[in-house]
């Protein structure tokens, strides 16, 4: 199953949930915790290797989860660099990791 089709099937009960009249407080925490955790997981491996056009339909995902959260929510873009930040300073953390000598201050 690809990345869009997960992504798509939690946006269908992200709009069942709006479709329920839940507040707008409760559709952005379902779609943190739901629809972003699903792209996020493993962006700092898949999103430099993505097309134009899985990054313009993933893209898509987030814009009608906009709509439907009536909020501005991060672009992949933002996202991706987020998250691959947030790796650098764990390993950075970490002085026994594997991956820490290959990180140097600057």
């Amino acid at each position: 199953v690809t990345l869009v089709s997960k992504a798509r099937q939690c946006l269908y009960h992200l709009m069942q949930l709006r479709k329920f009249r839940v507040s707008l407080r409760i559709l952005q925490s379902f779609y943190s915790g739901a629809v972003e955790s699903n792209l996020s997981r493993n962006i700092s491996i898949w999103f430099g290797n993505n097309s134009a056009q899985d990054r313009k339909a993933l893209q898509r995902v987030v814009r009608l989860a906009e709509r439907t959260t009536e909020t501005t929510l991060a672009p992949l873009q933002d996202l991706y660099t987020r998250r691959c930040r947030s790796r650098a300073s764990n390993i950075m953390g970490h002085p026994f990791h594997p991956s820490n000598g290959l990180f140097q201050l600057l």
